[in-house]
């Protein structure tokens, strides 16, 4: 369940009408994973900046934190 003001159910609501999306369901699932790659590309981004070559172990723990954040931004956990 996600928690959102009326407006931005009038955005989604909107796009779903102009036929960008299905769904509420499919928006909010779209919107979910392009937060999740956007922390992912700006924690890679930092971690750069201290190494000139990520592990591939390093790479997957990135991605697996910047999905915990997403979540816990999203459901206030």
């Amino acid at each position: 369940m996600v928690r959102l003001p009326e407006t931005e159910f009038e955005f989604i609501d909107h796009s779903i009408e102009e036929g960008y999306y299905a769904d509420r369901d499919e928006f909010i699932r779209a919107a979910v994973r392009l937060l999740i790659h956007d922390v992912s590309k700006r924690k890679l981004s930092e971690a750069r900046g201290t190494m000139k070559k990520i592990p591939h172990g390093e790479l997957l723990q990135t991605v697996k934190e910047s999905r915990k954040e997403v979540y816990r931004q999203i459901w206030n956990n």
